[in-house]
């Protein structure tokens, strides 16, 4: 089992994901049938033997294998069962699963999806990977505080002290935007990014740093979401819509919804061609939970006026379930196109579901450091991502996430672990997005991930021909030798794309003068 494990990691999860499921399906069990044997085996012995025959079976062991295999055979029955049979097609989940790795190609890749499941998916989103990786540079830059941003003037030089400018002027050249303002709620605790051009907007909310950050995420109880209305039907089965009261506060409860879609209104009723307005909203943590009710409220307000499959995306980093079943109901409704990127084992989006009192909403992308990023996993998936003995709060973190997204990167290089397209996928990334390959750099210099997922796995299986210097020859990541072309043309483009942000040291090699995602601090 161990080596079927190693086996399996060194591969992509959506080409082996029957395989992968199948493995951590009989671990689970196996883990289940090995505590079970040992517990009734303690509880038998203090059993006290009145006959022959209830002897006979104690001492053959049939009570303790008995109970055992009823156990099992009912957590297996109860993880095999589908939740929604209707959405079971497997052709149709292998389509949803499909992801663009551009914003350029993001339009194309959802024609050819819609085209092969025959207009069934038409209203479906579609994750896109790019986007994934500028707003978490977003995400990253909200937690960057200083003095003196509160009641300065929107995108002057001043609001920002010139260590931080020249990143919030790379944050801001992602998407071309021209003005930022950072806006407070009435405590001064929550932190929003809003910055804008005619065509683009982008919200950026601040997760919790704070003492009174930390009390909003404890307050755990419930409370019905101001006018929203439910269908009867949906009022029937699920009841009324309630949020996490902290994060109701934080939004509605500070004057912040009010600041905010203030800002959004005002943006959306100058616009000149509002039908090609693009709207993004982001944050990590609890500002990934009052992200998407910002974004909620904003296509309330704006129902029929905007498109909410094509002109607003929410993209959450580790943020937990905001509200109840009927909330996430009607939210998937009202904003289909959202995205919540969870960690491998982040404690915090896998906990807080109180059995049934919260649920999340939107749609769940997982990925971890073995460079797998599984998109819309089925219940059955979502279950075995997740470790037996728990979750880890160091998955939480942002430079963990950062590891992740650079790992399904740099996961593309390899022969095994690639998917199909993805060398040519990730040439297109590193075309539009320079981020990636400056994350490739820092990890290269700060981790040496040659070791970080070792020589003998990941990177073992390319041709020396083929190797790529990273970091003046001190880093090598063996690129796949069946695609010499692609390497030599992927090696051009970050080296043009880091010319900017590496200088030469002292021996002549590379060296980084940032920190974090394009000097971004990590937490």
């Amino acid at each position: 089992m161990s080596r079927s494990g190693r086996l399996l990691r060194l591969r992509p999860w959506q080409q082996y994901r029957t395989a992968n499921t199948i493995f951590r399906l009989e671990r689970r069990l196996g883990i289940w049938a090995y505590s079970l044997i040992v517990l009734a085996s303690v509880i038998f012995w203090f059993a006290s033997l009145s006959d022959c025959s209830r002897a006979a079976f104690q001492y053959h062991g049939l009570p303790t294998t008995e109970i055992m295999w009823c156990v099992i055979s009912i957590i297996g029955a109860a993880m095999a069962q589908p939740h929604n049979p209707h959405q079971a097609n497997p052709k149709l989940v292998t389509a949803r699963q499909q992801f663009a790795w551009t914003e350029a190609g993001l339009e194309g890749a959802i024609q050819a999806r819609n085209a092969a499941a025959r207009g069934r998916l038409d209203k479906e989103p579609m994750f896109c990977f790019e986007s994934a990786v500028k707003l978490f540079f977003w995400s990253c830059l909200a937690y960057e505080d200083y003095e003196g941003a509160r009641g300065t003037a929107p995108g002057t030089a001043a609001a920002v002290p010139e260590g931080e400018l020249e990143q919030l002027m790379k944050a801001l050249s992602l998407y071309n935007l021209q003005v930022h303002k950072v806006l407070y709620d009435s405590d001064g605790e929550l932190k929003v990014y809003l910055a804008w051009s005619p065509t683009t907007v982008l919200v950026c909310f601040r997760g919790s740093t704070t003492a009174a950050n930390w009390v909003a995420d404890a307050m755990l109880w419930r409370s019905a979401h101001p006018g929203m209305q439910l269908q009867h039907k949906q009022a029937s089965h699920f009841g009324a819509a309630k949020i996490h009261s902290g994060f109701l506060r934080c939004w509605s409860g500070t004057g912040l919804d009010s600041k905010v879609l203030g800002m959004l209104a005002s943006l959306v009723d100058t616009a000149l061609d509002r039908s090609k307005l693009k709207i993004y909203l982001t944050g990590h943590s609890l500002g990934g939970a009052v992200a998407t009710l910002a974004a909620y409220d904003l296509l309330k307000k704006y129902k029929g006026v905007l498109d909410p499959l094509r002109q607003v995306s929410v993209y959450t980093f580790g943020a937990p379930r905001a509200g109840n079943h009927a909330f996430a109901r009607a939210y998937e409704a009202a904003v289909p196109d959202t995205w919540h990127v969870i960690n491998d084992q982040d404690t915090v989006p896998r906990g807080g579901k109180f059995i049934s009192a919260y649920k999340r909403n939107g749609q769940r992308v997982i990925m971890n450091k073995a460079g797998d990023l599984v998109v819309r996993p089925i219940p059955l998936e979502s279950s075995m991502l997740q470790a037996p003995l728990g979750s880890n709060p160091i998955h939480h973190l942002l430079a963990s996430y950062q590891a992740s997204l650079t790992a399904v990167a740099l996961g593309q290089l390899d022969a095994l672990k690639g998917l199909p397209g993805g060398s040519e996928g990730l040439l297109d990334l590193v075309r539009h997005c320079p981020l990636v390959a400056e994350s490739m750099y820092r990890f290269g210099d700060r981790a040496n991930l040659i070791t970080w997922l070792g020589s003998r796995s990941m990177y073992r299986y390319g041709d020396r021909a083929n190797l790529i210097t990273w970091l003046g020859s001190r880093v090598l990541y063996t690129l796949n030798s069946r695609a010499p072309r692609e390497a030599l043309t992927l090696r051009r483009l970050i080296a043009a794309n880091a010319a900017n942000t590496l200088g030469a040291d002292e021996e002549g090699g590379l060296r980084w003068q940032g920190a974090g995602w394009g000097g971004c601090g990590v937490r």
